[in-house]
């Protein structure tokens, strides 16, 4: 192997500007990100919130909740989100379940799994001068993973939490590649166990990610017997997490019985809708970027050329992508990138599989999947960080051309977000009203509730049994912090039930 090149003399003066230069996108994406999130986010109980405190926060508040409670699924295809549901039980207590925290603790696990890619990318440069486009590069990811490419995820902080799975996938990935050069296994095992158990059926998906892309470094490295030995470990730590579930967890309600259906039904489903495949490759391809309400709002009726366009932009990135996974030498950061767009490409699958068979082509293009599609544009801004990946004069110049236009990308995303901003306030308030009709008369829900205020549409015992928990136990519009920190919403309330309980 060439020994690499010492660091050039005044390199720690370089490193300096070059510190400011990786801070300077980063900082401004986590800064408009935590901004927008305070404007948009959803503080009240909203969808399945609903089906939360049914299943698992009345339950944990009024009888205590044991390790099966936090397993928890609907029947269907469901996720029980235990790190949510934890996260859920902490904020009732020391927050009065206010869902603006959820927000900010899923931007923190942005900016964390961030830091851990710019750890791995840097670490495995060793004593290599880090070069202005690698900076950039990395800035970059951030930008990707904190864009508004849909408002809806920053709307929706269940939705934004998803970044809590990713952390967890980062670090589980660079354990494999610990691991798999000859690191301890431990770190690996502890990773895995905590993302099988934390991700539920996602981890599964991203084992079958994980697993060809190191088998493929395995091979082209010589080293199979290797790989395969962390694969193994790998499936075994996720089979015990599949066995946590099955002996402790327990189903509790189901999701819409149009998603209950067999295989079969599924492949069926799909197959009726032949005619829009090409809107299943140009609608993850494009939305990691903008969603559809995005294009529409910049390009009008032309939204749709534009979808297809920067649909070809980034499936002719996906070419390239793999053609440089085949030619490069398998390093850390290309490990990082293969199996993050493996893993996309398996969600993309779940998401036609789970959802698309039955709701239709258009299902795709829901704000929330954005969150999805944003790994395969993260791989490519790894793969191109990789070792030796822009190596030409040529493939540097367009990788800062590339950057440069997914920056400029965000003001038309950023402007369409802001834009967003007074609409959703006013659903939020109409959403605190229909709460606090709830919560007075819970026999009858008023005419017209609110989208998402799911309590509306559940049986009577179970309307009156939640609103009562809420107002006895002062949790989210009922609680005085709440209302304090959120006056507009207490304003649009009007009067609200009181808790008998002793004040907070």
């Amino acid at each position: 192997m060439v020994p690499s090149p010492a660091r050039a003399p005044g390199a720690p003066h370089h490193a300096h500007h070059l510190a400011w230069l990786l801070a300077l996108p980063a900082l401004l994406a986590a800064v408009h990100a935590v901004a927008l999130a305070g404007s948009i986010a959803n503080p009240l109980v909203y969808s399945d919130n609903w089906t939360f405190i049914e299943t698992f926060l009345k339950v944990a508040l009024e009888d205590g909740a044991g390790f099966g409670d936090f397993l928890v699924r609907r029947a269907g295809v469901d996720h029980a989100q235990p790190l949510g549901k934890l996260l859920m039980l902490a904020n009732a207590r020391w927050a009065g379940l206010d869902f603006m925290f959820e927000a900010r603790v899923a931007l923190g696990c942005v900016v964390a799994g961030w830091a851990l890619l710019c750890v791995v990318v840097l670490r495995e440069r060793g004593e290599v001068p880090v070069t202005p486009l690698v900076v950039f590069l990395m800035a970059a990811v951030l930008v990707v993973q904190l864009a508004p490419a849909s408002v809806d995820v920053y709307a929706y902080p269940m939705v934004l939490m998803a970044h809590a799975f990713y952390l967890l996938a980062f670090v589980v990935l660079a354990a494999v590649w610990h691991a798999y050069r000859g690191g301890r296994a431990w770190p690996l095992v502890l990773a895995m166990a905590a993302c099988g158990i934390v991700g539920d059926d996602s981890a599964i998906l991203l084992v079958a990610a994980a697993a060809p892309a190191l088998l493929l470094a395995g091979a082209r490295e010589q080293r199979l017997r290797s790989a395969w030995r962390v694969v193994a470990l790998l499936v075994l730590v996720l089979l015990a997490c599949r066995g946590a579930y099955a002996l402790f967890g327990e189903i509790r309600g189901s999701t819409s019985p149009d998603f209950n259906v067999g295989m079969a039904a599924r492949v069926a489903g799909l197959a009726a809708q032949w005619r829009d495949a090409w809107a299943w490759l140009a609608t993850p391809l494009s939305a990691g970027l903008a969603s559809g309400a995005a294009l529409r709002a910049t390009f009008g009726d032309g939204w749709l050329a534009a979808r297809i366009a920067l649909a070809l932009l980034v499936g002719g990135l996906h070419a390239w992508f793999w053609w440089r996974a085949w030619r490069l030498r398998p390093g850390a950061t290309w490990f990082l990138a293969v199996a993050l767009m493996l893993l996309f490409y398996a969600m993309v699958a779940g998401v036609l599989y789970g959802r698309v068979f039955v709701r239709g082509t258009a299902f795709l293009d829901q704000g929330r999947y954005s969150v999805f599609y944003q790994v395969g544009i993260v791989a490519l801004l790894l793969m191109a960080l990789a070792e030796g990946a822009l190596a030409s004069g040529r493939a540097r110049a367009l990788a800062w051309g590339a950057g440069a236009a997914l920056l400029l990308l965000q003001l038309p995303l950023a402007l369409h977000a802001w834009q967003q901003v007074p609409g959703h306030r006013d659903a939020y308030a109409h959403m605190a009203r229909d709460m606090a009709a709830m919560a007075r008369d819970p026999l009858h829900p008023p005419a017209g509730c609110a989208v998402g205020i799911d309590v509306c549409v559940r049986p009577e015992a179970t309307r009156v049994a939640l609103m009562a928990m809420l107002v006895e136990h002062r949790l989210n519009l009922f609680s005085p912090r709440f209302q304090a920190r959120h006056p507009e919403l207490a304003r649009a309330a009007g009067l609200l039930p009181q808790s008998a309980a002793p004040a907070e």
